[in-house]
């Protein structure tokens, strides 16, 4: 295989990356190569620059790519807060915790809190000014009465508990089971939108659909819920496989993607005040805003939603699908004051299919000031079926109130989570973590996690403030600290080897931070110490200050060249300038125990981790990627979603569920695997009267 160079600047980092999730992830393999790095423009001319700031001291992670589903989505599990105080919060739930850590406004590490979940499924997390509210679950294959099978709790700002509301007997065997859960608020109200798999029904299967909660945030009551069997013209979506939920104008706006009733992105609105228990209520009207192709019953539908937004004017909705070989990014949209099938606008907004050479990733949309809309995914490059390069490339595009472009689709390099982007202080923000280490001798993958990068994106279109001297950041297992700013390009000493392997560490001649270019020009003695290895590649005319070690130690420094023919022996001790160069233009530098014509460079697999690092080293087995689900469909188990019944439901409420306080102490979750439906037969719908 031949190496190719980093994602950002030009290290040496040759990964494979092969995400492996729940049964609601994606599966694919990603094999990271070179960064496209473009100007960005946020008003369809100008100029925008990116930051990344690599946080420290933090809790590491892995989220990147995480917006990305195949079949099922998932419950949001990373997001970013700004606080009133100017500082942000990253909220994560890691393990069966729930970490926050406070930074500053410029990315600085303040503090750290984990507050443990109660029950075992974790649904999301919504803060105001004041309070966090988060929603738990818990599942209840036996179909006891008076499980907790959905709970929500009220925290203050500092997590002191507050106070909470179980729902029991909510028709719920497994919470959030093959979907997501998302909030909106308007006039005190907590919307909710998630989903369950549900008791048993008469044809003794457990099928799944959606729930919708509205919770009074003052009183923490429950004061209405959608758990029951019904039709798309009472808001039920079977099966629903990601929610959206978006309050405007006293109406609430409900967005499912549906793999059989129906089969589609499906916006259900309806008005709040007119809900009844156990439906939407008597008022509603549903548009089918994308429909699927395939069978009902078939829970791949070559799709995946990215967001919803209700503008002025307009409901839109964003997401990937499939055509072609490869997934095209899609924007649909449709008036308010013509909320009806017939004035749907579906289009797509990228042809990848066409040539095959690259495919979309599931986008965000967000909304940005003076009423305009961000659309922004990544895209890969296809090497084939199994396949996808990762090119660290973000594409976003900006849109009117009705879901039209403004300017063109611009690029630059990052990489997306499923941590939605926030607006403060005209920027855009967000941040991702994680990364895998591919060994290209020994085809070893490693799964890292990573503290967090956050990327902060000016929307006027200005040049980030350039690092200060004795700025320190961190790029592909290396410290650099900045010797001098420079206009056009800096210079960094590489001050230390954070992450380093048995074959050593390649030290790159130049990096890219900030969108700036800083030249290598100095290399600290204590970059040295303890490592196998240092390749060095491009340093001309650059000071190496070699470790002092002792002869006991048998330490021999010499530089060679890429035949390792040996050019300059040097001293325990010494200072050497080099300038010689192989006929690549790489200079190799290889401190070690013993001289062997047998050191290869190269990555394996082994990282030490910093203390509280999650990460496992040594190799881990070889990895076949599996068909990735953008290209091929996933052999997903299906999953039937329950008929509707053959009359109209009346709006009649349904018996009332048990919403009950909880107690107060918490209890500590055990590990709960999800569990994959059995195959079940396909069920004909009949067709519902529109309501």
């Amino acid at each position: 295989m031949a190496l190719l160079p980093s994602p950002k600047g030009n290290g040496f980092a040759c990964l494979l990356y092969f995400m492996k999730k729940s049964r609601s992830k994606t599966n694919i393999s990603i094999l990271l190569a070179l960064a496209v790095t473009v100007a960005a423009v946020f008003n369809g001319t100008a100029s925008a620059k990116i930051s990344e700031v690599t946080a420290d001291d933090c809790t590491k992670s892995e989220n990147a790519h995480s917006q990305d589903y195949s079949t099922y989505g998932d419950t949001v599990k990373s997001q970013l807060i700004k606080n009133p105080d100017g500082t942000f919060s990253r909220i994560e739930l890691i393990g069966t915790n729930i970490v926050e850590e406070v930074y500053s406004s410029a990315f600085s590490f303040i503090s750290s809190h984990s507050t443990p979940l109660e029950l075992p499924q974790y649904g999301g997390i919504y803060a105001t000014d004041d309070y966090y509210f988060v929603v738990e679950g818990k599942k209840n294959y036996e179909e006891q009465p008076g499980v907790p099978e959905f709970r929500i709790i009220k925290y203050s700002k500092s997590w002191t508990r507050i106070t909470s509301a179980d729902i029991t007997d909510a028709n719920t065997t497994g919470p959030f089971d093959a979907g997501s859960c998302r909030f909106s608020e308007s006039n005190g109200k907590l919307y909710i939108h998630t989903c369950h798999e549900m008791y048993k029904s008469s044809d003794g299967l457990n099928h799944q659909a959606n729930v919708t909660i509205h919770l009074d945030m003052e009183t923490c009551t429950v004061e209405y819920l959608m758990k029951d069997v019904s039709n798309v013209s009472y808001g039920y979506v079977s099966h629903s496989f990601n929610q959206f939920i978006q309050a405007s104008d006293d109406l609430v706006y409900a967005c499912d993607h549906g793999d059989a009733y129906p089969r589609g992105c499906v916006i259900t609105r309806y008005d709040p005040s007119k809900t009844g228990k156990g439906s939407f209520g008597t008022k509603n009207e549903y548009v089918v805003m994308v429909p699927f192709e395939g069978s009902i019953g078939n829970n791949y539908t070559g799709a995946m939603i990215g967001g919803l937004a209700v503008t002025k004017s307009s409901a839109i909705i964003a997401g990937a699908m499939q055509r072609s070989g490869a997934n095209d990014i899609f924007v649909s949209s449709v008036p308010k004051s013509n909320f009806d099938e017939s004035a749907v606008n579906m289009r797509y907004i990228t042809d990848l299919g066409k040539d095959g050479k690259e495919t979309a990733s599931n986008p965000h949309l967000i909304s940005i000031p003076d009423n305009k809309y961000l659309l922004i995914w990544e895209t890969y490059k296809i090497l084939n079926k199994r396949t996808f390069i990762c090119q660290q490339k973000i594409n976003y595009l900006l849109l009117d109130e009705n879901g039209n472009d403004i300017g063109t689709i611009q690029s630059f390099a990052g990489c997306l989570s499923e941590c939605i982007p926030i607006v403060s202080d005209g920027n855009i923000i967000w941040y991702s973590t994680g990364k895998f280490v591919y060994n290209i001798l020994s085809d070893y993958l490693t799964s890292e996690t990573t503290a967090p990068v956050f990327y902060i994106m000016p929307l006027d279109g200005s040049k980030p403030e350039k690092l200060k001297t004795g700025y320190q950041f961190e790029k592909d297992g290396i410290l650099f600290e900045v010797t001098n700013p420079g206009s056009e390009e800096g210079t960094v000493k590489a001050v230390k080897a954070v992450k380093y392997t048995d074959s050593g560490i390649l030290i790159p001649g130049s990096v890219v931070y900030s969108e700036k270019r800083y030249i290598v020009s100095d290399v600290s003695a204590g970059f040295f110490n303890e490592l196998p290895s240092v390749w060095i590649k491009n340093l001309t005319d650059t000071v190496i200050s070699l470790p002092d070690k002792s002869e006991d130690g048998k330490m021999v420094f010499r530089w060679t060249n890429r035949t390792r023919e040996e050019i300059t022996s040097l001293s325990p001790g010494e200072t050497a300038k080099k300038t010689a160069f192989d006929d690549s233009g790489e200079t190799i530098f290889i401190p070690m125990i013993t001289p062997s014509p047998e050191v290869t460079p190269g990555f394996s697999t082994r990282v030490t981790p910093s203390p509280g690092s999650s990460v496992t080293p040594g190799p881990t087995p070889r990895v076949t990627p599996s068909p990735g689900p953008r290209v091929t469909p996933s052999p997903s188990p299906r999953v039937t979603p329950s008929p509707e019944p053959r009359v109209t439901p009346s709006p009649s409420p349904s018996p009332t569920p048990r919403v009950t306080p909880s107690p107060g102490p918490r209890v500590t979750p055990s590990p709960s695997p999800r569990v994959t439906p059995s195959p079940e037969p396909r069920v004909t719908p009949s067709p519902s009267p529109r309501v």
